[in-house]
């Protein structure tokens, strides 16, 4: 069976030969009814597009565990001690009171944070 371009021009009964006459004929009346000089052996096939959407649900469990880890305090006296004169007082004996003021700071490290963790994620 002879072929010429993408078109089956007969069956196995006819000659190369008639079927070639059919395939020029053909494209003859083609060539008559519309400039052809750009044409090349294709054929327009109506197509159709289609979009597809769907929506859902996606969950993503998450927790947080916030934390607080206090390490040793640092205490630091900040200038002179004073020294005030207290009572005397003779129920006790020998023994007398005063009050000693001293200003101090303490230095208290604390580490805050969170842990953030994932876990598996699903849809519906």
């Amino acid at each position: 069976m002879s072929r010429k371009g993408n078109y089956d021009w007969g069956n196995n009964d006819e000659s190369d030969e008639s079927r070639n006459k059919m395939y020029d004929e053909a494209n003859n009346i083609i060539s008559q009814d519309r400039d052809c000089s750009q044409d090349r052996d294709c054929v327009d096939i109506t197509s159709c597009e289609r979009q597809t959407k769907r929506t859902f649900n996606v969950h993503a469990p998450v927790s947080i565990r916030p934390y607080a880890n206090v390490s040793n305090p640092q205490v630091k006296c900040e200038g002179n001690a004073i020294i005030s004169p207290g009572i005397r007082r003779c129920d006790r004996g020998s023994e007398i009171e005063f009050t000693i003021t001293q200003k101090v700071s303490v230095t208290i490290p604390v580490k805050i944070g969170a842990t953030v963790c994932r876990h598996n994620v699903c849809i519906d």
